[in-house]
């Protein structure tokens, strides 16, 4: 009977690790909302969720080194990470194993293990806002504390100099803090602006309360953030980021060289509308739509 015992224990063993997904790529998410959530759909889709180590490092970096620390050790073919700070700290751990870079900045270079996708430009994003209120003087733009995100704060804040618009710089360091900051929003700014910043994206419902008392629209440059809190965005659908880089590690997972790989944004954009969030702060639905007509380019209307 113990024998028995003894030689099922041993098949079951060999039988959930033959069972158990020989992952190839480690997907590795900064902190958990929807816009990240989309992407790695994206992902996930064209490689199959059988190859891909999806994980969530919950807006903690020590968290985050310990996923990445866990994926080299696995041995992955392909390291994927979403977003320049995330990448960043992945190209510190590895020079060998291939990095996928996710919707990053030019901060990171396109190096012999590193290729991926490029942050389309806040240029865009800009302009969508600055048409959308052509009598503007004020803006509020919210941003999180990252070398990165200070730099599109910077790119915006040049843009609306040219213009002869003010800013109202409000930075936050934690989610904590963001309601306090952002209710401090001085009188006759025309709207609060968001550019991509994972930190201000997760707190995207109360800056919608916020716009939504203050009857001030939220505009960001995001899918994600306008299903949980903007009213509207012009920029790349999530799911789109996603496939396009993961068919860039599936090259590599066929042999390709990541240095053979250039680093280019997505060029299709879209114009993301809420309709619920328009009427709450005070945005007409006619005049986003009115405004895409004239860009030439769709409206995709989030619930």
């Amino acid at each position: 009977m113990k024998k028995y015992l003894i030689t099922l224990l041993i098949v079951l063993a060999v039988v959930f690790i033959q069972s158990k997904p020989k992952y190839e790529v480690g997907l590795l998410l900064p902190i958990e909302h929807t816009a990240l959530e989309k992407i790695s759909q994206g992902f996930i889709e064209i490689l199959g969720k059988d190859r891909v180590d999806l994980q969530n490092g919950q807006g903690d970096p020590l968290i985050q080194q310990a996923i990445l620390d866990t994926f080299i050790r696995q041995k992955y073919a392909v390291i994927a990470t979403i977003g320049t700070d995330l990448t960043a700290m992945a190209t510190q751990k590895t020079q060998t194993i291939p990095i996928v870079a996710i919707d990053v900045t030019d901060h990171i270079e396109h190096k012999k293990n590193i290729t991926g996708s490029r942050e389309s430009s806040v240029q865009p994003s800009y302009i969508f806002l600055k048409t959308l209120f052509p009598n503007a003087k004020k803006f509020a733009i919210v941003y999180s504390c990252s070398e990165k995100n200070f730099e599109l704060f910077e790119q915006c804040k040049k843009l609306a100099d040219q213009d002869s618009l003010t800013i109202q710089p409000i930075m936050v360091q934690s989610l904590a803090d963001l309601y306090i900051l952002a209710n401090s929003i001085e009188d006759g700014v025309s709207a609060i602006f968001s550019s991509k910043d994972n930190l201000v994206a997760s707190g995207a419902p109360i800056l919608r309360q916020i716009a939504k008392e203050k009857r001030i629209p939220y505009i960001s440059c995001d899918e994600g953030t306008v299903k949980n809190g903007s009213c509207a965005a012009l920029g790349n659908q999530e799911e789109d980021i996603g496939r396009y880089t993961a068919e860039i590690a599936l090259q590599i997972l066929n042999g390709k060289k990541p240095s053979e790989i250039p680093m280019t944004p997505i060029q299709k954009q879209s114009i993301f509308l809420n309709p619920t969030h328009c009427q709450e702060q005070g945005l007409e639905i006619s005049r986003v739509k009115e405004i895409a007509a004239e860009m030439g380019i769709a409206v995709k209307e989030i619930s």
